[in-house]
């Protein structure tokens, strides 16, 4: 025989369900989880605590309330709102991260050395400042990149940022973009090295 009350053993065995079902529920979201694709949960204070405390699968961000009669638009915009906030804290981190990294030579910055720093495969995050765009000179291998031709680097490309971004997705790269100005002092281009 329990030594719980009525109202507690129920409460217990309603724990007990949502326990069940939150971790199944956690189950199915891994499957997910691994599409690269943003993943937010919502619900209850309670019930996110509860599932928090059982889930492993990694979330983009959680909206805490009841949103069971918002329209899927107003609950999709408050998402979008967690999404852009995390991704700024995101390239803030980044950034400081590489000004950190520079010093330690765990970074580069400027154009012509963070091209070849991608071309070389010692790129493991590349940022970049949204609306880039200048036009550059490659060399015949398209391991470096210069401003102005000479005679190693004659071969004229009108775009080399979105270049520079198809040979960091070639390298398994990640990409980011950062707004126009925060990398005035990196040249509007830098890199996170892998080793």
């Amino acid at each position: 025989s329990s030594s719980l009350k009525g109202g507690e053993e129920r409460s217990v065995a309603n724990e007990n369900r949502m326990r069940t079902f939150f971790s199944s529920i956690d189950k199915d979201l891994k499957i997910h989880a691994g599409n690269k694709i943003p993943l937010f949960i919502s619900g209850l204070t309670e019930e996110i605590a509860l599932f928090n405390s059982i889930r492993k699968t990694q979330v983009s961000g959680i909206l805490y309330g009841n949103y069971e009669y918002d329209s899927l638009q107003a609950l999709g915009d408050k998402a979008y709102k967690l999404l852009m906030d995390s991704n700024n804290k995101k390239i803030k981190t980044t950034i400081d991260t590489i000004k950190e990294s520079i010093g330690a030579r765990m970074a580069s910055k400027g154009l012509e050395e963070v091209w070849y720093d991608v071309a070389s495969g010692n790129a493991r995050v590349l940022l970049i400042e949204k609306d880039y765009n200048v036009p550059a000179f490659v060399s015949q291998d398209g391991t470096s990149v210069r401003i102005s031709s000479d005679k190693l680097h004659n071969v004229k490309i009108d775009d080399s940022v979105s270049e520079l971004m198809r040979l960091a997705l070639e390298k398994d790269c990640k990409i980011m973009f950062a707004d126009p100005g925060e990398l005035n002092s990196f040249g509007k281009v830098a890199v996170l090295h892998r080793y």
